[in-house]
């Protein structure tokens, strides 16, 4: 059994300075006959155990630290990423094209609302203007300016 096997590197840690992460001893061909019986090491055999078992304890310290430190930046980057989807959200939101829609253009689509449920309910009577579940209502309850429009469009009621 080689002392030392040779590291492995995986290329994402090389960019981002990463400790060489050995290759696993379970693919040493001594290892995996050590493995499958019960007889006694041999001396050289203890010696390379023990080291590999000191070098993996202070490799997987160092490796739980940058795991930390990089769970952190995932972390600072994710809130990040939040805080721009909503910066984003609400920036569409308040540049829609419906907030700039002039009241008299609100009125006249209202009024197209009110009038389009009396047809197809085929009533030659006003609409019922109490039930808030119909058109007056629904157009007020959508926002504040809707609301104001609404309410001060005679017609719908």
């Amino acid at each position: 059994m080689a002392p030392h096997p040779s590291p492995q590197v995986s290329s994402v840690c090389s960019l981002h300075s990463c400790p060489d992460i050995p290759k696993s001893i379970s693919d040493d061909p001594r290892i995996q006959a050590l493995l499958k019986c019960n007889g006694p090491l041999l001396e050289v055999d203890r010696v390379s155990l023990r080291a590999t078992i000191s070098e993996s304890s202070e490799l997987l310290s160092v490796l739980k630290e940058k795991i930390d430190r990089v769970q952190q930046t995932l972390n600072t980057l994710l809130d990040g990423q939040a805080k721009v989807t909503e910066n984003l959200r609400a920036a569409k939101t308040l540049l829609h094209p419906i907030r700039s829609i002039p009241d008299d253009v609100l009125r006249h689509i209202f009024s197209f609302c009110v009038h389009e449920v009396c047809d197809l309910l085929k009533e030659d009577v006003a609409p019922d203007s109490l039930d808030s579940r119909k058109p007056p209502w629904a157009l007020s309850q959508v926002c504040r300016s809707w609301r104001r429009v609404s309410l001060s469009t005679a017609s719908l009621w």
